[in-house]
């Protein structure tokens, strides 16, 4: 599963000339404790897309999940990461609140 979170363009100067490119987020996972993230920069579309994807998926981690008893629900704690100028929180969910995090 991956979804692009986010994109930005953005240009600096340089000797009399523009030049512009493209900052891509994206997130990677499995649908059960496994995610990953990636944040690439480039002047073509295409490769900023692409590389976030391929970083992504290189750096997955585990995710714990709060439960003691029965089928696990939602997150174990508040969870907050950073990448550059991105920033993701996790917050918990209460049970039976009808958030899909995850799937069997």
């Amino acid at each position: 599963m991956d979804e692009r979170g986010g994109s930005a363009t953005g240009e600096r100067g340089g000797f009399g000339r523009r030049i512009g490119g493209f900052k891509v987020f994206v997130i990677v996972g499995d649908n059960k404790s496994h995610v990953g993230h990636g944040v690439k920069c480039s002047k073509e579309v295409v490769t900023a897309i692409c590389g976030p994807i391929i970083v992504a998926k290189l750096w997955v981690i585990p995710v714990m999940r709060g439960y003691k008893i029965g089928k696990p629900h939602t997150m174990h704690c508040k969870v907050t990461g950073k990448c550059g100028y991105v920033i993701v929180r996790m917050v918990l969910a209460p049970c039976g609140s009808g958030v899909p995090i995850c799937w069997y």
